[in-house]
């Protein structure tokens, strides 16, 4: 019905014996009509959402039958440089009212999902087209930058200051904050893979770093060998194990963490 003017909508809906049958099915027909390019939107987004977690996993055949596959879902590469943001949402809770039914929780997660997707455009739009997708709970955002981004390493650093910039705004306006795993920029298709491996990596030692943390491959690579950790460190910490004391021992363990993860690059 949604294409039917208001005029006669209006018409239709008015109470007429003698053509009261022909309107009844005409309504009811619109309405079958929208309740089925609804239905057919719901399909393609969902087959969108799993080529798209497949292609990120690495669990497809990347080549000309695969894209495709991807331009009849709707998914255009005009460039073969990729990047992927993956997002993994810390606190929402001030962004709802203090007690949540359990029947209204998938309900909070679609308007979190609703808020960082729209966002999008603006955290990272100038830099490229962004295709979204919920993969394990958390929000993969898979960019397709555009040719003029020739510079690699510029683009990493506008990536993360426009990711910045969606953190400040987001936190501030809406209460929700979020982890970013950043993956570098890679120029093939069928790297994308690496592009969500590396985001994935770089996600895990949020634990780490802080949460709300923006970490890049850069933030945690660095020769082995060049690992802090003193022979009187070590001594201490085994100390406090063999004797008990958790509390100095977790400082320990704190210190030793913090000043290998924190600051410079490590692997």
């Amino acid at each position: 019905m949604n294409i039917i003017s208001d005029k006669v909508k209006w018409k239709l809906e008015q109470p007429d014996n003698e053509y009261g049958i022909l309107q009844s099915v005409l309504i009811q027909a619109w309405e079958e009509q929208d309740q089925f390019a609804n239905r057919l939107k719901d399909q393609q987004s969902v087959i969108r959402s799993s080529l798209l977690s497949k292609l990120m996993k690495g669990r497809v055949q990347v080549g000309v039958d695969f894209a495709s596959t991807l331009e009849r879902s709707g998914i255009r590469f005009e460039t073969n440089s990729f990047a992927v943001l993956l997002l993994h949402i810390e606190d929402v809770e001030g962004l709802f009212r203090s007690r949540v039914r359990e029947q209204d929780r998938e309900e909070k997660h679609q308007f979190v999902h609703l808020i960082l997707t729209n966002g999008r455009e603006e955290m990272i739009g100038s830099i490229g087209h962004v295709y979204s997708v919920d993969i394990d709970g958390r929000i993969a955002f898979l960019i397709n930058i555009r040719e003029c981004e020739e510079d690699t390493e510029d683009t990493s650093h506008r990536l993360i200051h426009a990711v910045e910039e969606a953190q400040r705004f987001i936190g501030s306006r809406f209460c929700v904050y979020f982890s970013v795993g950043v993956s570098h920029v890679h120029h093939r298709m069928a790297e994308i893979a690496d592009c969500f491996r590396e985001s994935e990596e770089a996600l895990e030692y949020r634990l780490i770093l802080g949460i709300g943390q923006i970490i890049d491959p850069n933030r945690i690579r660095r020769p082995k060998e060049e690992l802090y950790y003193p022979l009187d460190l070590e001594r201490q910490l085994i100390n406090y194990i063999a004797t008990g004391n958790y509390a100095r021992s977790t400082e320990v363990m704190n210190e030793i963490l913090m000043t290998n993860f924190a600051g410079e690059p490590l692997s």
